[in-house]
């Protein structure tokens, strides 16, 4: 898969299809933040939330990373 991102854009292309986001790439402080559940699944991957741990879970091809949420 292929997918273009653009700063401040609520819309991304995926493999030449337009889709939007649910919210836009953006930069704090020189870092780049992008929507991590568009990035995931568009690298094949399945993501859900574990809500008693606050916590994204994100498998693909068999490995497991999750991320904890702040707050």
């Amino acid at each position: 898969n292929q997918f273009r991102l653009r700063i401040g854009s609520p819309e991304a292309l995926l493999n030449g299809k337009a889709m939007s986001l649910d919210a836009p790439p953006r930069v704090i402080g020189g870092v780049t933040y992008v929507p991590l559940r568009f990035v995931s699944e568009a690298m094949g991957a399945q993501v859900s939330w574990d809500n008693a741990r606050r916590t994204v879970v994100i498998e693909a091809a068999g490995n497991v990373a999750e991320v904890k949420t702040g707050g």
